[in-house]
């Protein structure tokens, strides 16, 4: 059936539509105590000018801030556009991803948008140069664009900060993609990302959950269809300390460190890639690590040919010997590693 469409490009918070009409697009926004911020991202897609409609589903964590009130601020100003579920229990402390069990199965549009409720957009034509381009080019299932950073902390403005990066419109093979993608040569952020849902509804789900957000489905992706970069940001990427990817607890930043490493591994098997050295060597390092943190930890992978000092630190652990001691050295035990191998250093967010 034919969609009806706008002669020219119209603001969300302007259009009308028949009560039953399917969206082309559905937004996908997770929220959780962003009272600062949630504002900027809600207006932020109010402001998009579209020609076909959008919905905005919302999901708010049990938030014990003024977030939930906000957006049922915004959701009795806007009735049909915003479709909330305000959670009177945190989901994501159950191990739940928010995105992935409540937004996505509901979501109506044949394509998705994602935005956290403290990112937010700046370009009001991005839905709709993202679609045009996507109804363009059926082998494409991915789009997503350049991003500006903001450093809370040091109120700092960091403009097109993918710069430097490989641009995906240049790779030649799904193979290709994938590395890039995996190494963090390719960021895809996830609020300029706009996603052909029939692709996502075909990536069968994985038997292990990763810290590291959305980088998994990316992964999944660029094995089954082609991705498109815009060379201008569309988005503002809020960055704050304390959050997943920057941790200030020392176990809880070396767990995300460890889980990134495990997903490499974990991706490489899925896909049947071959696994390279130096990956095998900086598993074996962040395990041993971590492990001195949590020494019950069981890793989802055993460490492969560790090096002697690994061997060792392993063995004092398994006999949880000197685990105090092994915290407050074990900057000692990283330089030695660093000494022994090639130091690498990768980060999905920044």
């Amino acid at each position: 059936m034919e969609q009806v469409r706008l002669d020219q490009p119209v603001r969300l918070s302007e259009q009308s539509w028949p009560e039953n009409i399917t969206p082309v697009v559905s937004i996908c926004c997770i929220t959780y105590n962003q009272e600062k911020f949630i504002r900027d991202c809600l207006e932020g897609f109010l402001m998009q000018e579209t020609t076909f409609p959008v919905e905005i589903l919302v999901h708010d964590d049990a938030s014990n801030d003024k977030t939930a009130d906000i957006i049922r601020e915004y959701e009795a100003r806007n009735p049909g556009l915003f479709k909330p579920i305000y959670q009177t229990e945190n989901q994501y402390s159950k191990g739940i991803k928010p995105n992935t069990k409540f937004n996505i199965p509901r979501a109506a549009g044949q394509y998705i948008a994602f935005c956290e409720g403290d990112d937010y957009w700046i370009d009001p034509l991005k839905l709709q140069k993202q679609v045009d381009f996507l109804e363009k080019n059926v082998d494409h299932g991915l789009v997503h664009t350049e991003i500006n950073l903001y450093r809370e902390e040091r109120k700092e403005m960091i403009h097109s900060f993918n710069s430097g990066l490989i641009n995906s419109n240049t790779v030649k093979s799904k193979t290709e993609l994938f590395d890039h993608i995996l190494h963090a040569r390719i960021r895809i952020r996830t609020p300029t990302v706009m996603i052909r849902k029939k692709f996502l509804d075909s990536i069968q789900p994985n038997d292990m959950s990763f810290l590291m957000g959305d980088t998994p489905r990316w992964l999944d992706l660029s094995q089954i269809s082609l991705f498109h970069y815009f060379d201008y940001p569309t988005a503002v990427y809020r960055s704050s300390l304390n959050t997943a990817s920057r941790q200030k607890d020392k176990k809880k930043n070396y767990r995300f460190v460890l889980s990134m490493y495990e997903m490499r591994l974990y991706y490489c098997k899925k896909y049947n890639y071959q696994i390279s050295k130096t990956l095998i060597k900086m598993y074996n390092r962040y395990m041993i690590t971590y492990l001195v943190y949590d020494p019950f930890y069981k890793p989802f992978f055993p460490l492969s040919n560790p090096s002697i000092v690994q061997k060792m630190m392993l063995n004092l652990i398994r006999k949880n010997l000197f685990i105090s001691l092994l915290k407050k050295y074990v900057k000692i035990y990283e330089y030695i590693e660093n000494k022994l191998h090639q130091k690498l250093k990768f980060n999905f967010f920044l």
